[in-house]
């Protein structure tokens, strides 16, 4: 038995190969946009790996909603002959991979005090091409993965300037959709911001986009204005997280862009918080600083999670 493991976001389709349902095997993050289709991506892992189509005997997907790839049985049946499709939501499966992992894998990035209310859950949060969420809940057969549609929800604005910007976004938006947390706290929101803010200030663009910005803008103000407002508004999302989920047993974060903010040391613990603890009511309050806030250092996280499925 062989398995082919594949989490595809908007951007990058992770890989890896599995023959004993155990272990992944020489993972590889392949750009999504060098290859025309499914069919083509797939077999350039395959070769790499020097592994022939038809002994592929499962196909194990977890999938972002911001992939355009459809993926059916009907048309992996057109490419693996042999393999059954299983497909998951993408945070359903970094979900499934952090519930197992140990934790060498992860990095506190805060100092929680006390302890959190009995019986809490965890959250995964990641912030990549797009925004999303699931929720790890212990019961006494193993974790539960409670998977979610993401940040698609009208945000919780604090003020005036921030119900601007999101008002101000909806211009780059072509689907005529309401304002949610993913016209900021995404890569191509970033992007959004930083077009908003030259145009504000009358200035020319200094980057070509926002990976080059979060790699060389560290000293531009314009960058820290806007990686404070990313960061706070990452904070509300998170509290209301939390909230809803009573997930005060840990935080674990996740994606492309949350990976290049704390590589770059560009992660802003004081603005994150500044909105992720709020001046509530004392129990809230309580279980909000007991919350610890992780790091997921293995970006192929979510294919370990496709193997406990």
């Amino acid at each position: 038995m062989t398995i082919l493991l594949c989490d595809a976001g908007g951007t990058h389709a992770r890989f890896a190969i599995s023959k004993d349902g155990q272990q992944i095997e020489d993972p590889q993050k392949i750009k999504i946009v060098d290859f025309p289709d499914f069919s083509s991506i797939a077999s350039h892992f395959l070769s790499s790996q020097n592994v022939e189509v038809q002994d592929i005997t499962e196909f194990r997907l977890s999938l972002g909603d911001r992939n355009t790839w459809n993926i059916t049985q009907q048309k992996i049946a057109q490419c693996m002959a042999r393999a059954h499709l299983i497909k998951i939501n993408d945070f359903e499966a970094n979900a499934y991979g952090i519930a197992y992992a140990t934790d060498d894998q992860f990095v506190l990035l805060n100092r929680p005090t006390g302890t959190a209310s009995k019986g809490a859950s965890k959250c995964v949060m990641g912030v990549g091409t797009g925004l999303g969420h699931a929720y790890i809940i212990d019961t006494k057969s193993g974790p539960y993965i409670q998977r979610s549609h993401g940040a698609h929800m009208i945000p919780a604005a604090l003020n005036q300037s921030q119900v601007a910007l999101y008002q101000s976004l909806q211009k780059f938006k072509q689907d005529q959709t309401c304002p949610i947390y993913e016209d900021i706290l995404s890569g191509s929101g970033i992007w959004h911001m930083y077009q908003l803010a030259c145009e504000a200030a009358h200035t020319h663009r200094e980057y070509t986009d926002t990976n080059d910005m979060l790699n060389r803008g560290r000293n531009d103000p314009l960058v820290q204005q806007i990686l404070a407002v990313l960061h706070e508004n990452l904070g509300i999302y998170a509290h209301q997280l939390t909230a809803f989920g009573f997930a005060y047993n840990g935080i674990y974060i996740t994606g492309g862009i949350i990976d290049r903010l704390v590589g770059n040391n560009l992660w802003d613990q004081g603005s994150f918080e500044k909105t992720f603890k709020q001046n509530n009511v004392p129990i809230v309050s309580a279980d909000v600083k007991a919350t610890p806030l992780y790091w997921v250092k293995d970006e192929y996280i979510a294919l370990s999670g496709l193997l406990r499925i």
